[in-house]
């Protein structure tokens, strides 16, 4: 796109700000570390899917769907299993940081793929999100 198309889309484009999973923040919903009362049930992408895993997974907040699709893309099942377990978002993340054989071409390939499966899962299965 020429860079007046570009910036002429940009002014155009409405982006919804968010920053906080706490109580009472505005859309608060978006983030990845918002805690669900009931978890969904995370479905890894077919590009992710690996023998020995599940591909199903409990989730109560997006931020251990992303670090699971991240540990099974990379083949790091002892990092998935791990991040499978994990209580809360900081821990998935942090674990997240430690998935071996990281491939960062191969993940930001499916980065936004992942992005967009995460969300749409989450808010598919709490039908109180979508409002």
């Amino acid at each position: 796109m020429p860079p007046r198309t570009h910036r002429s889309a940009q002014r155009k484009a409405q982006v919804l700000l968010f920053y906080l999973e706490r109580e009472g923040s505005p859309f608060r919903e978006f983030s990845n570390f918002y805690r669900h009362s009931v978890p969904f049930s995370f479905e890894l992408p077919a590009f992710a899917r690996r023998e020995g895993l599940p591909t199903t997974v409990p989730c109560h907040f997006s931020e251990k769907a992303i670090m699971l699709t991240k540990a099974a893309l990379m083949r790091d099942q002892e990092m998935f299993l791990d991040i499978a377990e994990a209580k809360d978002p900081k821990s998935c993340k942090a674990l997240g940081r430690r998935v071996r054989n990281f491939d960062e071409d191969l993940w930001h390939e499916h980065l936004d793929e992942v992005a967009f499966e995460v969300v749409r899962q989450k808010f598919q299965a709490e039908p109180a999100l979508r409002r």
